[in-house]
Formats: C-alpha cells, sequence, structure tokens
C-alpha cells in the first residue's frame, strides 16, 4: 500500500488516502493530510494553508487563503494523528508554532512569519525531526529540531540560520545541508544525543 495526499472537494479540506496496490482500491482516507508515516502505525501532519503563503513551493493552494485567515501560533503546528486505528478525527494539535517559538528565541523572530516543515520520523519511530523557518524583512531563517515522538521535549540541533535537507542515518544520527556551529555550510552529520558534528 502507499498513502498520498488528496482535497476532498466536497468536505473542503486536505486528506490523504491510503491504496492498495495488488486490489487497486483506496483502502482508507484519513482525515488529514500526511507530511511523513511511521508505517501503519501514526503520521504526522502540517499546515499546507500556512506552507501555501510563506512557502509556495510547498503548500497547496485548492484553498486560497490570506495571513488573516492564518490560524495564531498557539493553534497551529504539528499535528500528530493514528492510522491503525482508523481514526476519522482529524489529526490533533502535537506541538504548537508558539512553543517552537519559545524554545531559545532569537531576537529574528520577533514580529516574523513562522513555519514548519520537512518533517522527518526517525526509524523506530520515537523521535521526528522539522525545520522550522521564520521569515523577517524579506530574510529566511531556519533551526532544526528533535523531538519524541509524544512532543515532549524539544531539542535544537542546527541553530545558525541555515538548514536545507535532513536525513536519519539511524535512529539517534541525522546528516543534511546546514550551517555548523562554526558558521560553515555543507554536509554535516549530528548525534540527536550528544549533539556532536561531524
Amino acid at each position: 500500500s502507499f498513502i498520498f495526499n488528496d482535497f476532498d472537494k466536497h468536505m473542503k479540506r486536505y486528506v490523504s488516502k491510503v491504496i492498495d496496490v495488488k486490489n487497486e482500491g483506496c483502502l482508507r482516507t484519513l482525515p488529514s493530510p500526511v507530511n511523513d508515516v511511521f508505517g501503519e502505525e501514526y503520521y504526522l501532519s502540517l499546515n499546507y494553508g500556512r506552507l501555501s503563503i510563506y512557502a509556495p513551493d510547498y503548500g497547496y493552494r485548492n484553498v486560497r487563503m490570506k495571513r488573516d485567515d492564518l490560524q495564531g501560533l498557539k493553534n497551529d503546528g504539528v499535528y500528530y494523528g493514528e492510522i491503525a486505528s482508523g481514526q476519522q478525527e482529524p489529526a490533533k494539535l502535537l506541538i504548537s508554532l508558539r512553543d517552537i517559538v519559545e524554545i531559545k528565541p532569537l531576537p529574528s523572530m520577533q514580529g516574523a512569519d513562522h513555519t514548519i516543515n520537512h518533517l522527518t520520523i526517525s526509524p523506530d519511530g520515537d523521535t521526528f525531526l522539522l525545520v522550522h523557518r521564520w521569515y523577517q524583512y524579506g530574510k529566511r531563517y531556519d533551526r532544526l529540531l528533535c523531538i519524541p515522538r509524544d512532543g515532549s521535549d524539544l531539542q535544537i540541533l542546527a541553530d545558525n540560520s541555515m538548514v536545507s535537507h535532513v536525513a536519519w542515518i539511524n535512529s539517534t544520527v541525522v546528516a543534511g545541508y546546514f550551517r555548523n556551529t562554526k558558521g560553515k555550510d555543507g554536509y554535516f552529520k549530528i548525534d540527536t544525543r550528544s549533539k556532536k558534528e561531524e
């Protein structure tokens, strides 16, 4: 089976569909879009409407949104949904953008527009990565966070204004292109426990 995001015209909201390859049919429709999944157990979602405004390359535009349409940082962020249970309720807010912004806030975050992107679940499903991006006076800033599945403890892995794509090497080490603690841009590995860079 595989999963992809879609738009429900009747409900006027983004959903995701699980497709059975052998039987060529839709096994079920989840009531939220997915950004990453862990097997058939759970998925993480985010607000694609927010991305359509601030990062249009990643957002969806079936529903045209303006800044005034967005929920506040307290009511938007990372959403968690279950797959195996057949849950029909939309994914629940796990971590708010406000929570993310309040972790070691930087001066450039004041009055900025905030998004999250690139949710990436670890191979063992226990933690996930996210890229927190904010936009201030036409400039983009990034940082990389690592978070347990239950959203209990947010850890910053890279916080030097530039993070591109990242991936898990194993359940404790990530690799990606970002700016390291010495201000150098390049490909690095980070141990999510020790925070050691290579």
